[in-house]
């Protein structure tokens, strides 16, 4: 089984997971990120998209106690054309789903309609091993100006200089 990297523990720590909240994972792939979410759930739930069905069955492998447990679901699709419900998440993220930023408006419309009101986008990406930490400032400068044209609010990015690469994470609201 894959281990944790240091971007997922750094990302999830970012998230600051709420015992009884719902997130949602967009493009969950193995499902690394789902399982250090759903340890730190009590009450809580989240929820983990991914085009890929190998991707959604590695996922359903690595967690199958947190989904026995009901803490953790898996759905098979695009985020855009999936249905989740209307503004069932506190907080949806993402890592390095580019088509947030290649492709924003069908992606951004589905997180307003998944985002419970007051819930937050939080866009993670980290670059090559070769990046600097100023590649990463200058790609959340290009995804903040993304997000405030599409109407939502943004905070501060979080940049850090991992031992793997440089990463950082967008925060916004719609």
């Amino acid at each position: 089984m894959e281990e944790a990297a240091d971007r997922h523990v750094w990302a999830v720590d970012v998230l600051g997971v709420g015992p009884s909240e719902r997130l949602l994972e967009v493009g969950c792939g193995h499902g690394v990120a789902l399982s250090l979410v759903a340890e730190r759930l009590d009450g809580g739930s989240v929820t983990g998209v991914d085009r890929s069905a190998k991707m959604i069955e590695a996922a359903g492998r690595r967690n199958a106690e947190h989904v026995a447990a009901g803490r953790v679901e898996l759905v098979r699709g695009s985020f855009e054309r999936v249905p989740l419900g209307l503004h069932r998440f506190d907080t949806l993220y993402a890592f390095h789903v580019a088509a947030f930023w290649r492709q924003p408006e069908p992606m951004l419309a589905a997180a307003r309609r998944a985002l419970a009101p007051g819930g937050r986008l939080l866009l993670f990406n980290q670059l090559p091993g070769w990046g600097q930490i100023s590649d990463v400032s200058q790609f959340a400068a290009e995804v903040t100006a993304i997000l405030t044209r599409h109407g939502f609010e943004t905070d501060e990015p979080i940049t850090a200089d991992l031992p793997s690469a440089p990463a950082v994470c967008v925060r916004a609201r719609p």
